[in-house]
């Protein structure tokens, strides 16, 4: 790169707000990150693995989804997905299940292995994310919130503008 583009661009960051803004946003992302996958190392599974048993128990009415949507939620390729998915269903956390019809269209569930580890991690994950807030008040917390929202809004238009 270019030295003064890389000069230019430093100068920037240290004097435009929202880039300092954009740095900060992205720098807690990566502690949350850090703090969150330290924590399930206790418990003997990844952050990815977490997330998708996360997604199913959640973000789903009959807790089983399409191994192409849960790809797409989490924005990883067909092939990936599909190695996840085997080494969940590997490890016991997941079940795979074919559609009648189409058995190329899999499925995925949660078996009971997941299920008792997502009973014994969601209480001290609850209590982990709720310390990271700790040392912000009640007012500044609802006000963070607000702006979070906001900011989730304008990029996600943005993300639908690009599709």
């Amino acid at each position: 790169m270019d030295v003064q583009v890389r000069n230019k661009f430093k100068a920037d960051l240290q004097a435009i707000p929202d880039l300092q803004l954009f740095g900060m946003i992205l720098r807690c992302g990566d502690l949350f990150d850090k703090l969150v996958i330290k924590n399930l190392k206790e418990y003997g599974i990844s952050k990815t693995h977490w997330d998708v048993l996360v997604k199913v128990y959640f973000d789903t009415e009959d807790q089983k989804i399409k191994l192409s949507e849960l790809g797409r939620r989490m924005m990883v390729s067909k092939a990936n997905i599909t190695g996840l998915a085997n080494r969940m269903e590997d490890n016991g956390l997941i079940k795979k299940i074919s559609e009648s019809d189409d058995a190329r269209v899999k499925e995925i569930t949660i078996t009971d292995k997941g299920f008792c580890l997502l009973e014994k991690v969601l209480p001290n994950y609850k209590d982990l994310i709720l310390s990271f807030f700790n040392d912000i008040d009640a007012k500044e917390r609802e006000r963070l919130l607000v702006i979070l929202t906001s900011l989730h809004t304008t990029l996600d238009n943005k993300l639908t503008e690009l599709n």
